[in-house]
């Protein structure tokens, strides 16, 4: 099998082998250089079968504009109307692709197999917990009239399949699996087997201990490695700062006998049109 890495300081595009899965998170501020690593990736291994994954259409667009024949993105005219579709008959043909944040969590569990191959570069975290739209009294009424279930872990499980009543739009969902109850609110998490499907991950993202995909890599216990990027290619921050130098600017200093130091609450609350002006 194959594993994308990274050398810290630069994003190698080597491919090396490894036995185990691995997820890898580049965790890199924006404007470091990590899409393009991405395009790199894609342009030296056209047929590693790659899944790209991201959140917007305009950045499917620009990958597909810059590796043009070796990916290709779901459709509906592909799959009798349904991107999903289209996305499963790719995955059977074991090409790369490319697709959205919100079709990658559509992807069914009878479909796990088709990514034993594959490599997922997931650009920015995607979201894994989802609030569904219904009242706690509608919850507590569904489980008193005993129509679900929850277990011991607050997984929420269908009691009776014959109900035909008004809440039935949602019995859907709770078939489908990954319905947790908490507080008598019904919150869908993604199936964490997805991730382990994969036969490898890489995550580019920024500040990823801060966000909810890796909470839920830690509750599911999901092994993952973090690589803080200080400076992908020649990128340097102080290169995009100027400094702006002149005398007649004294705001931010402190002056002679003034009672409070100017840019602080107490000078924005006390600050004429004049002042607003100068700033």
């Amino acid at each position: 099998c194959s594993l994308i890495t990274l050398k810290i300081y630069t994003l190698n595009t080597m491919i090396k082998p490894e036995e185990t899965q691995k997820i890898e998170i580049w965790d890199a501020i924006m404007g470091s250089g990590k899409t393009m690593g991405i395009i790199k990736i894609l342009r030296k291994n056209p047929n590693a079968k790659i899944i790209f994954v991201t959140e917007y259409k305009d950045e499917i667009k620009r990958v597909l504009d810059e590796v043009p024949d070796s990916i290709v993105q779901p459709l509906e005219s592909g799959g009798e109307g349904k991107k999903s579709t289209h996305l499963v008959k790719l995955l059977k043909s074991g090409i790369n692709i490319a697709t959205t944040h919100k079709l990658f969590t559509m992807i069914q569990k009878e479909d796990y197999h088709l990514l034993d191959d594959y490599t997922m570069i997931l650009d920015e975290v995607v979201s894994v917990i989802e609030k569904i739209k219904v009242h706690k009294h509608d919850v507590q009424l569904l489980l008193k009239c005993d129509v679900i279930g929850k277990d011991s872990n607050n997984m929420v499980f269908l009691k009776n399949a014959k109900y035909k009543g008004y809440f039935k739009k949602y019995l859907k969902r709770i078939e489908e699996g990954n319905i947790h109850c908490y507080q008598d609110q019904l919150i869908r998490m993604v199936d964490a087997d997805l991730f382990r499907a994969f036969k490898q991950i890489l995550i580019a993202t920024y500040l990823f201990e801060g966000s909810y995909l890796h909470n839920y890599f830690k509750y599911n216990k999901i092994g993952h490695k973090i690589v803080n990027i200080v400076s992908a290619g020649n990128f340097k921050v102080s290169d995009y700062i100027n400094l702006y130098k002149n005398n007649k600017v004294k705001i931010g200093t402190k002056q002679r006998n003034a009672k409070h130091r100017p840019l602080s609450s107490s000078y924005y609350k006390d600050a004429n049109k004049s002042k607003f002006n100068s700033v």
